[in-house]
């Protein structure tokens, strides 16, 4: 899946690293660079830049992230995936 991904963006843009940020309710930003090794299908998601976590209920739990994580390349890059598949990815 992510091979297909790199490859797609690498087509497009002549990198398969991908970069997106934004910012939460309260103003603290979130900042994701995804690193996709096209020959391995791997890739390296890396929140450096982000916001600190901040007191109160706005942090996620490791689920969550995982599950944003799957959220952005399906939104970003208009790629069917298995939402239950996601397991294999990340563990």
């Amino acid at each position: 899946m992510l091979k297909d991904i790199g490859e797609k963006s690498r087509s497009t843009s002549g990198e398969s690293t991908l970069y997106a940020s934004d910012f939460m309710d309260d103003g603290s930003k979130i900042q994701l660079k995804v690193k996709i090794d096209t020959s391995s299908g791997e890739g390296i998601f890396d929140f450096t830049g982000s916001s600190p976590e901040v007191y109160g209920n706005i942090n996620s739990p490791k689920a969550v992230v995982l599950s944003a994580l799957i959220y952005s390349l399906r939104l970003g890059f208009y790629t069917p995936i298995c939402i239950n598949c996601y397991i294999k990815f990340f563990n």
